[in-house]
């Protein structure tokens, strides 16, 4: 008998005939990897290899350039549709490689800071113009005079931390996410949160886990924080983990709803309504994450790795391409979750047989069976009700339905 893993009870739905993303900048080298929308109008992009800006100011009609400075891997952090800051990096600095607007990013000047070349995927967050926070590979760095000066803040002498995210619900309220190695050791091992309560001058642990195994090369690691208001928040990234705090990040739970992929971007509207990017796909929720519903563009290719909606109609996303849904990228509606209600798989877990329930009136043109690294390892191109598991390993699996109209799926156990 083999081991028997975790149960993972959601559900993936799609209907592409619904989802509307809207292709309206095509770019297919390098992902466009950072956005943030401030109207259904304006929207700023991080350019190829983040060495410069793209913006529109009418839908995405047209797009300029905006240029901070000679630097790449820009990522960035806007608190309103004037005051924006930049990080970039420049593998032989001559000076800063930190901007700031205050005129939507029309003009830039420089913060007196310069990224080293240990950490060329900066965290940097603010909650005003004046007041802000940056990560600088293992360092942590607070700025009150809009990047004049900065003072560098201790996270713990308990091992080194590498970090990856930033969120602060106020000015002594926050949040940091780091992948963590033990003093002396060339490995990463895992992630850690951090909260703070006085601004950044001591933080207090409140998560840790040792998903990483020892590896010696900084990987995604939880790298999206994202708080709805004081007490409700979510944190997610590599390994398609996702966690949620009811408490204002004084505990973190881990959910179920987790991803075959890293998850490269989150975007919450409210604690139960949210989207998504993993594995350069879009999934949305409305219901805390009990169902997701994978979202398509027009030509049923789009490769997202960034979010940014306005609303739960208006929206923008960045991966290969720019992509605009005017309808919160095409819910479902009441008709077509009909598979949902009627598609059911048994026995769960499974050992040598799989049977399918589905009424004889929606044929079925194929099943695919993937493991969690997203590889097929059984495709069926047949009306079948009764799948064969034999010389299946154990484990958890995807297990895909094709119809003409449907594409539903389910997490699945073989033992």
């Amino acid at each position: 008998m083999k081991k028997l893993l975790s149960a993972i009870g959601v559900l993936f739905l799609t209907h592409a005939g619904f989802a509307q993303w809207e292709k309206v900048y095509t770019y297919d080298n390098s992902p466009l990897a950072d956005l943030h929308t401030f109207s259904a109008d304006k929207v700023i992009v991080s350019g190829p290899h983040g060495e410069y800006l793209l913006r529109t100011l009418d839908g995405g009609m047209s797009w300029d350039t905006l240029t901070p400075g000679s630097v790449s891997n820009m990522r960035m952090h806007f608190i309103d549709s004037l005051h924006g800051f930049v990080s970039g990096y420049a593998p032989i600095a001559t000076g800063p490689t930190y901007f700031k607007t205050s005129d939507g990013g029309n003009s830039w000047e420089m913060m007196n800071y310069s990224i080293t070349a240990t950490a060329t995927n900066s965290a940097m967050f603010f909650i005003d113009e004046n007041t802000g926070w940056i990560a600088d590979g293992f360092q942590l760095l607070k700025t009150t005079d809009a990047g004049n000066t900065f003072l560098q803040k201790i996270i713990t002498d308990d091992g080194e931390n590498y970090i990856k995210g930033i969120f602060f619900m106020d000015e002594i309220t926050g949040i940091i996410s780091t992948q963590f190695k033990e003093t002396g050791s060339d490995f990463f091992i895992g992630n850690k949160l951090f909260k703070t309560t006085d601004g950044g001058e001591s933080w207090a642990p409140v998560y840790q886990d040792n998903d990483m195994g020892n590896n010696s090369f900084v990987f995604s690691g939880i790298s999206n924080i994202e708080f709805v208001d004081a007490l409700h928040g979510y944190a997610a990234g590599g390994e398609g983990k996702i966690l949620r705090t009811t408490n204002g990040g004084n505990s973190w739970e881990v959910l179920s709803a987790s991803f075959a992929y890293d998850i490269d971007d989150i975007d919450f509207l409210t604690f139960e309504n949210g989207y998504v990017a993993s594995g350069g796909k879009v999934y949305h929720t409305t219901d805390g994450m009990q169902t997701w519903i994978l979202q398509e563009d027009d030509d049923h290719l789009f490769d997202i790795y960034a979010l940014s909606l306005l609303n739960d109609s208006i929206g923008y996303s960045s991966g290969h391409g720019i992509f605009k849904t005017s309808n919160g990228g095409g819910a479902l509606s009441l008709e077509d979750v009909g598979l949902n209600a009627t598609f059911q798989v048994y026995p769960n877990p499974a050992e040598n047989w799989l049977q399918l329930k589905i009424p004889q009136t929606i044929p079925v043109s194929t099943i695919t069976l993937s493991d969690l690294s997203g590889r097929k390892v059984l495709h069926v191109h047949k009306d079948a009700r009764n799948i064969s598991l034999t010389g299946l390993p154990g484990g958890v699996y995807i297990l895909f339905i094709q119809t003409k109209d449907y594409t539903a799926s389910r997490k699945i156990i073989v033992r």
